[in-house]
């Protein structure tokens, strides 16, 4: 088919001439240029449409990888204040264990094997203190983290909805 441009000598209109074989038909060029336009802007919106869907497919792996996942396999995404929780409720009961096994070990002989449960009572104590702060503080952590990559994908998500 050939695509011929002209200007009708009546109405001085910019007309485009489609000819083949067969047919020959004319249209008003500005309507060719209102359809590029159109196509132009419904695919600028489907590209947008696409980049927020890959954004949120990428945020929601993402959330996946953050969210803590508990025995029963129920996963929650993670705050400061179960962080502090655990923290204090296990390094607290850590605490605990400790000073009831220095009491309670400290009535006992020093020789045999007393000496052994001297140290390693309260070093189930200590363990516990240890671990219960660890957690705390990863669980803290990645709560911070939840949140600053959060409002990262929310203003990247807020970019590309502008440009619609």
């Amino acid at each position: 088919m050939n695509i011929y441009r002209v200007t009708c000598i009546h109405c001085s209109s910019s007309l485009i001439v489609h000819r083949s074989e067969t047919t020959a038909f004319t249209e008003l060029a500005q309507t060719m240029v209102n359809s590029i336009s159109q196509l132009s802007e419904e695919t600028k919106r489907l590209s947008n449409s696409v980049k927020l869907q890959e954004l949120d497919r990428q945020w929601e792996l993402r959330v996946r990888q953050l969210e803590d996942v508990n025995k029963h396999g129920r996963r929650s995404i993670p705050t400061v204040s179960a962080g502090v929780f655990q923290s204090i409720f296990i390094g607290g009961f850590g605490l605990a264990w400790t000073a009831m096994a220095f009491a309670i070990t400290s009535m006992a002989p020093p020789f045999g094997p007393f000496i052994i449960a001297k140290i390693l009572f309260p070093l189930f104590g200590v363990f516990f203190i240890f671990f219960g702060v660890a957690g705390g503080i990863n669980t803290i952590s990645k709560a911070h983290q939840y949140q600053v990559e959060k409002e990262k994908y929310l203003k990247e998500r807020r970019l590309i909805a502008d440009r619609e």
